[in-house]
């Protein structure tokens, strides 16, 4: 079984190079440009890795995910 991945990233070209990288050995469950998109989905998908670009982007995904 393929492990579940979900990619964020602001900039709209990256998540489809991206995809095409990892898609013969991963299933790319869905692809987000927002912090907000990131954790509904994330949520909604519950994918097994998440990969998303360095540079937070807005709503910063890191803070929405540890705030109390």
């Amino acid at each position: 079984m393929k492990a579940r991945v979900l990619l964020a990233d602001d900039h709209p070209r990256f998540p489809e190079m991206e995809a095409r990288l990892l898609e013969p050995e991963f299933e790319v469950v869905g692809k987000v440009g927002n912090g907000q998109a990131l954790i509904e989905e994330a949520m909604r998908l519950k994918p097994d890795i998440i990969i998303t670009d360095i540079s937070p982007i807005y709503p910063c995904p890191f803070l929405m995910a540890f705030r109390p």
